[in-house]
């Protein structure tokens, strides 16, 4: 994956490896009417940081400054891949003033820069409306309501019967259902996750002998170059998106 600019619009690591400097883009604001600045940047990364422990899975700092528009991140060690790192959810930019003011992430949502406003949030549902002070072109539906659906099976039937028009995370068993079905479209991009195929150790498998012989005789450049096994597509860099033919209101 190669990261692409948006919330910043350029980046460059230093000669020794150790920091990268990234130039935040001056014509984004937060859904609030804030701009986003390096400053803000720094702050809702430190912030993540210090709320979940994930975050040292990704890379380590040993500093982060603003001035600016100019955002240095200083790193223990190289990461060449920082930029696209960055990417992942768990680092979503958010306005961390706005929690200091008594806003309630987890009730009412958090403030970011996308095209849509956290109007009302539980576990089961979230709704939004557009974002008026969205920076980066129209945008296209006034209201969006998004129901938390977990297993991938159900989210393919609500897809399939219209309870939904749009579903992100098909099971790759569902996925040939979608298809060639000229009602919806699939959109397949880089994920940053990657899928496992771990072998069981129990009953008949528990004998060594027997896992290496099927691990040797398995035709693994099927899963590596992201082959259909037995009509199943399997997804070991790549997400699914599939979409119903909509309107925008």
């Amino acid at each position: 994956m190669k990261a692409t600019p948006w919330l910043a619009s350029s980046w460059k690591q230093s000669d020794d490896k150790l920091s990268w400097t990234f130039k935040i883009n001056d014509k984004v604001k937060f859904s609030n009417g804030n701009p986003l600045t390096a400053e803000a940047v720094k702050s809702s990364l430190e912030r993540t940081f210090a709320k979940n422990n994930r975050a040292k899975t990704f890379f380590n700092y040993t500093e982060i400054t603003a001035n600016g528009q100019e955002l240095t991140i200083k790193t223990d060690k190289p990461y060449y891949n920082l930029p696209s790192l960055l990417g992942d959810p768990l680092f979503l930019i958010v306005d961390v003033t706005s929690e200091a003011n008594g806003r309630n992430f987890a009730k009412e949502g958090p403030i970011g820069t996308g095209p849509y406003v956290v109007e009302s949030f539980t576990k089961e549902r979230a709704e939004l409306k557009r974002n008026d002070n969205y920076w980066d072109g129209k945008v296209g539906f006034s209201r969006v309501e998004i129901p938390s659906i977990n297993d991938a099976n159900t989210r393919a039937m609500a897809l399939q019967s219209g309870d939904v028009d749009m579903a992100i995370g098909i099971g790759p068993g569902e996925y040939g259902i979608f298809q060639n079905d000229k009602n919806f479209t699939i959109y397949e991009v880089a994920s940053l996750r990657d899928v496992f195929v771990r072998m069981s150790q129990k009953g008949k498998l528990s004998n060594p002998n027997l896992r290496a012989a099927l691990f040797l005789g398995y035709p693994k450049i099927n899963i590596v170059g992201n082959k259909h096994i037995d009509g199943i597509k399997m997804t070991p860099s790549e997400y699914y998106m599939i979409t119903k033919d909509l309107k925008r209101k």
